[in-house]
């Protein structure tokens, strides 16, 4: 990825004629280096998997294999649970909130002569609003954690595999060499 700079609009030169309208801008430049790196036999490529099977390496292809479902298992049966605070939270302030705005309007009502009467309702409902605003408990705002997907990524460095076939090749050559 590649950005640039260029000019910026200078906001001093609406107060001074100055100032230039435009001043030149920092240059920032980022690079992304991408590598590909595949492992071929016979002109296939094949897995990391493959290649240490290939190689001998049984244990260590199936402890990749052991390892990888160890953690597609831990996704699956996910059982974490996390405190929902914004929910809980949100919840709380409503609920009080509207108690409290209800029963501010119910005292405003009692001060009028004529709507006393008309205050039970608000009051009413402010007493509801703030009874469900204290009982709301957090045991009913825990979900589950929220666990990145897994994802299969080469365990294996160029030079490991580099060096892995040379060892294997050598091998071979020797074992040729003997017969």
């Amino acid at each position: 990825m590649i950005s640039g700079g260029g000019s910026e609009f200078n906001w001093l030169s609406l107060m001074s004629s100055y100032q230039p309208t435009y001043i030149v801008a920092p240059i920032k430049t980022e690079f992304e280096y991408v590598t590909k790196f595949s492992i071929s036999r016979n002109g296939k490529n094949i897995s990391e998997i493959d290649f240490l099977r290939f190689v001998g390496l049984e244990k260590q292809a199936d402890s990749l294999i052991f390892d990888f479902k160890a953690q597609i298992d831990a996704f699956n049966n996910n059982n974490n649970l996390v405190f929902d605070r914004e929910n809980y939270l949100n919840r709380k302030i409503m609920c009080i909130g509207v108690g409290t705005v209800m029963g501010v309007f119910s005292l405003l009502l009692l001060n009028e002569q004529d709507l006393e009467e008309a205050a039970i309702m608000p009051a009413g409902l402010s007493l509801i609003s703030f009874t469900f605003g204290y009982l709301t408990k957090k045991e009913k705002y825990m979900v589950k954690a929220k666990m990145p997907t897994p994802e299969l990524k080469s365990y294996l460095t160029n030079q490991q595999v580099k060096s892995i076939s040379e060892a294997y090749n050598r091998k071979l050559y020797n074992q040729i060499k003997k017969q």
